[in-house]
């Protein structure tokens, strides 16, 4: 039989990994335009063409806008990555900005290069930009093609959602809650458990 002191070190891990983990998790959600099944609706704006070059499945938003929507399951910080490759009319550059339900998040200057590479673009969308549910995401570009293909403007792989884990830690006792309520009971038994 183990003495009570031998326990203690497992007693504390068991704590500090029950506070250090969450039990409500979110997972990133991802939106391809190009794929059959994007994973969330497309609106208004984009081309509904999927297209494909080397390897990677893409749609244009057609226009100067395009709208999609997803479902999130909470009011919570989030990060969104938009990979994307800019239409280029000459040497201007193109310029898009991201909205979430209206509200204005971010913009970028697209890199100028000629290559298919889908370059990311990330931002950091606030709390209380997010509904629980169904949320509005516009993306909005400075110019279109004047000429053949006339009216694109951008090129969209895919769009990724990311709970702000760093947000979530400095929230403290939202998440902490849950861990303290089944927590402590575990501790209590992992405590009787190590003084029989």
């Amino acid at each position: 039989m183990s003495r009570p002191t031998e326990c203690l070190p497992r007693v504390l891990l068991a704590v500090l990994l029950l506070a250090l983990c969450p039990l409500s998790r979110v997972d990133a959600v991802t939106i391809h335009p190009g794929r059959t099944e994007p994973g969330g609706e497309l609106g208004y704006g984009w081309s509904g063409a999927r297209e494909q070059r080397e390897g990677v499945e893409f749609m244009w938003i057609e226009g100067l806008e395009a709208d999609l929507y997803l479902e999130l399951p909470e009011s919570r910080s989030y990060l969104v990555d938009i990979h994307a490759r800019a239409f280029y009319y000459g040497n201007c550059r193109q310029t898009f900005a991201l909205f979430v339900n209206g509200r204005y998040v971010d913009e970028w200057s697209c890199a100028h290069d000629q290559s298919w590479t889908f370059h990311r673009y990330r931002a950091a969308v606030p709390a209380d930009f997010i509904q629980p549910g169904r949320n509005r995401l516009t993306l909005r570009t400075a110019y279109e093609s004047l000429a053949p293909p006339q009216g694109l403007s951008l090129a969209v792989e895919r769009i990724v959602f990311t709970p702000d884990r760093a947000a979530r830690a400095s929230g403290g006792a939202a998440w902490l809650a849950p861990t303290v309520i089944i927590g402590l009971p575990l501790l209590y038994l992992l405590a009787r458990r190590a003084l029989k």
